[in-house]
């Protein structure tokens, strides 16, 4: 189980210096004007709209918690846009950044032309893909505050309104814009609560999530909470940070209902309150009480008048089938480009990928693979996409075929070295492992990714002193000395050296309470009543450090049995069987949930069994669902039907750590 990442994405993004001049002007053209919203998949939170600029259309999410709008460095690129360096600083709840900046001369949303719009560039956190669709950027409210807006979620469009109109209902909230942010009246009553408490003032932030609260604005709310770390990423938190810097610990406090915008609302997330004990003196944005996100808009019609104050929520007319924005993308770039165009071949078969085309996906990359006058790169790249659709489909033969030619040096620039030795070693070719890390070495001396599958290779062969040090090397070519701790925890395992294999561990633990095989794998080094109470009192700790949602509950109930503590691992099993699997449509993952913790727990195996097997007769390649058969078989003693399953699991995902544990546990290699 992940940890939900708390995405507080330009919540406040604040232009310090140069302030924009875009709302001294308006738009041109006929309002009221509908225009459709793409979402990568129908369930998606954020919702995105395309606009022409210079008569090229972009791609931007909807996001009314940004000051000023901003664009990747290649958009900026594509429309020729005249940058100022170091334009001005933007603030957010991560950090703040220096950014650059220029201005759009028009951007036609619908047929509207919005003149003079300002645009941030190399902002740190800007995505530049939702899923597999190519995005530019984000427009925020130097460009909707020229209008009302009316966003209606559930049938995925956006009408633009001239300013004032139409008539705001009379239940309509109060609205404050300072040419910054939205902000207005918030109500919510938590469990227990006979009346409402009272409001804050919120900011109304489309790109984020839920209901956050910062500093002094939480202490109103005296109620029962839980306390754990989430991921809080946004504003100044570069990619290239380990993980763990992102955690922070938050309060959540549950609510009942809430009143936003005129309305009651039943189902609204929990409170999450950052920055609670009011240690850190600019965690919070000036003027910032709480943030208002998508969930609290995702059933209903969003309307903004920025021009009158006023903010309410309607009952959407229509509700229809939200048509994925991969397909869309897909047709405008046929439409844009024609059908036999080489060089837009890898994007269109990222778009059908994520369309969930992939025979046509296959197809178009392998014509793009044959066609000579594709680039030497897109061809390389093709072969690595192609290489795991058909992986994916079992097709384990060709996918190797389609890396044999891509030389050792991009295998390593993108990342797929040690997940094509790995699989090397998995059919049992050995001396193609070797030599392809040992050219790697020879290639790219200073990259870890050659070091890293090395170590792999040395591990397989028995030679453990060299693949400790090959280890070593790949951490300090990364410059983090906690990175690879879980291969090098099992590597230590392998060579009976317990106690540097728990100290790996712990400290895995203590970076990532919220990844469950942890606790599963540093539970089953346990072997003395000494170790059991350290490692219990560990699990323990690393548990209560993570809000009672996010507790991997399956791989609790794992490490408890290892210690042979029943009564915790039966209160897992009942948390988890009614928070993970309960809530699931019914299908093949509700059915391998079943299966998976009942696996874990030992119990009721003959039903967990026929439950498992159903959900691979409709799925048969889902690595997850032969990893719980390899479980369920191994609790009913049933080995080898446990190792060909842990071998089919760990063959169709050979780079995640944790299937190959499980496939080295199947096959014999105890701890």
């Amino acid at each position: 189980m992940g940890m939900t990442v708390l995405w507080l994405f330009l919540a406040s993004l604040v232009a310090l210096a140069n302030p924009s001049l875009d709302r001294l002007y308006g738009y041109a053209g006929d309002a009221p004007v509908k225009v459709e919203l793409l979402r990568p998949s129908p369930d998606y939170p954020r919702v995105f709209v395309q606009a022409s600029v210079g008569g090229e259309t972009g791609t931007f999410m909807v996001d009314t918690g940004a000051d000023t709008s901003a664009i990747t460095p290649s958009a900026a690129a594509r429309w020729g846009l005249d940058v100022e360096p170091d334009w001005g600083v933007v603030q957010g709840f991560s950090g703040t950044a220096v950014v650059s900046a220029g201005t759009l001369p028009s951007l036609d949303l619908g047929g509207l032309s919005v003149p003079h719009v300002t645009v941030l560039v190399d902002v740190p956190g800007l995505p530049d893909r939702a899923e597999m669709m190519a995005i530019d950027g984000v427009l925020g409210n130097n460009v909707w505050s020229r209008f009302t807006l009316a966003i209606d979620y559930p049938s995925s469009t956006m009408t633009l309104h001239p300013p004032g109109e139409p008539q705001a209902p009379r239940r309509a909230a109060q609205l404050h814009f300072d040419g910054q942010h939205l902000k207005t009246p918030l109500r919510v009553q938590p469990p227990g609560a006979r009346q409402p408490r009272s409001g804050v003032l919120g900011w109304v932030d489309t790109g984020a999530s839920g209901l956050t609260l910062c500093g002094r604005a939480g202490a109103m709310f005296q109620v029962p909470y839980t306390e754990g770390l989430e991921a809080l990423r946004g504003i100044g938190t570069p990619e290239t940070l380990p993980p763990h810097l992102y955690f922070r610990t938050t309060r959540r406090y549950p609510v009942r209902r809430a009143w936003l915008g005129g309305r009651r609302l039943r189902s609204v997330p929990d409170m999450v309150w950052i920055d609670y004990d009011m240690s850190r003196g600019d965690a919070c944005p000036a003027g910032f009480q709480a943030l208002i996100g998508h969930e609290f808009f995702a059933r209903h019609v969003l309307w903004i008048d920025y021009g009158q104050g006023r903010l309410w929520l309607g009952k959407s007319r229509k509700e229809r089938v939200v048509e994925n924005g991969h397909q869309v993308l897909y047709h405008q770039d046929l439409e844009r480009f024609g059908a036999e165009t080489p060089d837009r071949a890898l994007y269109r078969s990222q778009l059908l990928v994520g369309a969930h085309q992939r025979d046509r996906a296959k197809l178009t990359l392998k014509g793009l693979i044959g066609a000579t006058q594709s680039s030497a790169a897109d061809r390389t790249q093709a072969r690595i996409i192609l290489s795991r659709l058909l992986r994916l489909e079992g097709n384990f033969n060709a996918a190797d075929q389609m890396l044999t030619e891509v030389p050792v040096g991009d295998l390593v620039e993108i990342g797929e070295l040690l997940t094509y030795v790995q699989d090397r070693i998995l059919h049992g070719e050995m001396a193609r492992a070797r030599g392809l890390c040992a050219e790697a070495l020879r290639v790219w001396p200073e990259h870890p990714g050659g070091y890293a599958a090395c170590a792999v290779v040395a591990q397989a062969e028995g030679a453990f002193e060299e693949a400790h040090d090959r280890w070593l090397q790949a951490s300090q070519r990364i410059e983090f000395d906690e990175a690879y701790l879980l291969w090098r925890a099992q590597l230590a395992a392998l060579t009976q050296d317990r106690a540097a294999a728990m100290a790996h561990m712990r400290t895995l633990l203590d970076l990532y309470p919220n990844i469950g095989h942890h606790l599963w794998f540093y539970a089953q080094l346990a072997q003395t009543d000494e170790d059991r109470d350290m490692v219990r009192a560990d699990v323990d700790r690393a548990v209560q450090r993570l809000h009672p949602h996010e507790r991997p509950y399956d791989f609790l109930l794992a490490a408890y049995r290892s210690l042979e503590a029943e009564e915790p691992a039966q209160d897992a099993l009942e948390q988890g069987l009614r928070q993970h699997c309960k809530p699931l449509d019914a299908g093949p993952a509700r059915l391998n949930c079943w299966a998976w913790y009942h696996g874990l727990a030992g119990q009721r195996l003959p039903q967990a069994e026929r439950r498992v097997r159903r959900a691979l007769s409709q799925d048969p390649l889902r690595s997850d669902y032969l990893d719980t058969l390899a479980t369920v078989m191994e609790a009913r003693g049933e080995l080898e039907e446990a190792k060909r399953a842990a071998s089919q699991a760990a063959t169709l995902d050979p780079g995640d750590p944790y299937l190959i544990w499980r496939h080295q546990l199947t096959t014999g290699r105890r701890l």
